[in-house]
């Protein structure tokens, strides 16, 4: 049975406190900020928030895990030759392949959890014979993208480079498409990918940014630039698991936090 006294005003405004005390202020403070103090409708947009993240997570994961499996192909059929330092890959080449120390860096960092580095030793402990598609799978995001800046274009005997022929073949579904358009997509999606994944808000969207909708519907269009078969796969498959809650006609934010409230009364009152 359920008790009426638990879903009063008091009751809800005690439960929205401890609520906020567990997010924290400080992880609410954009919304806040967004909503002019208003408690409820910041944590309803939170919770919405978090929902917009998980609709978007299985399109990101599936454009970061193309990107790198294309650009992996096409620069191993180009890559200079190469002796190998810690593992046999020409991204962990000696000496580098890359052409920039932050790229450099982005390999040492995942070598280091890869072999294990020992701070007081100075060397790897190596406990795993670690291979090519190891290193491949360590490679953060930023690094893929940052393989498509245009210090890559000019070819070099000595480093890895990007050519037209090369770049056809790494985005097969991208005619007509520039490569500053492509670089600046990519650079777009790389940080909405770092704030979903680090739990950020990604809406209401920051000053200068896309619509998350149109976000959405840019990393299909990305998917399709790395062959048009990644596209027509993933809206076919994950369309069904995966709906993401982009429809923002009305007075969203308001229908947001009365669902939110409405969630909150009937929990509590099922205590």
């Amino acid at each position: 049975m359920t008790d009426p006294l638990t879903t009063t005003p008091r009751a809800i405004d005690g439960y929205l406190g401890q609520l906020r005390a567990q997010i924290s202020v400080a992880r609410l403070a954009p919304y806040m900020t967004a909503f002019r103090g208003d408690a409820s409708q910041a944590m309803a947009v939170y919770f919405w928030n978090s929902e917009l993240c998980q609709g978007l997570y299985p399109f990101l994961q599936a454009l970061e895990v193309a990107l790198r499996n294309q650009l992996d192909v096409t620069i191993s059929k180009c890559a200079p030759r190469f002796a190998p330092k810690d593992i046999p890959s020409w991204i962990d080449a000696e000496p580098s392949l890359l052409r920039n120390d932050r790229a450099i860096a982005d390999v040492n960092h995942a070598k280091h959890k890869l072999l294990h580095w020992d701070e007081k030793a100075l060397t790897f402990r190596r406990p795993i014979r670690r291979t090519h598609n190891d290193l491949v799978a360590a490679m953060s995001l930023g690094f893929w993208v940052g393989l498509l800046e245009d210090r890559y274009e000019t070819p070099r005997p000595d480093r890895i480079s990007l050519d037209d022929e090369a770049w056809r073949e790494a985005f097969p579904g991208s005619d007509g498409v520039g490569r500053p358009t492509i670089r600046r997509t990519f650079g777009d999606i790389r940080r909405l990918r770092n704030r979903v994944f680090h739990h950020e808000p990604i809406w209401p969207k920051r000053a200068g940014e896309m619509p998350v909708e149109e976000t959405f519907q840019s990393v299909q269009r990305v998917l399709g630039w790395l062959g048009r078969d990644h596209a027509k796969v993933y809206r076919g498959i994950h369309l069904r698991v995966s709906r993401p809650p982009f429809q923002m006609k009305g007075n969203m934010p308001q229908e947001v936090k009365a669902r939110f409230l409405d969630a909150v009364g009937e929990m509590l009152s099922t205590r």
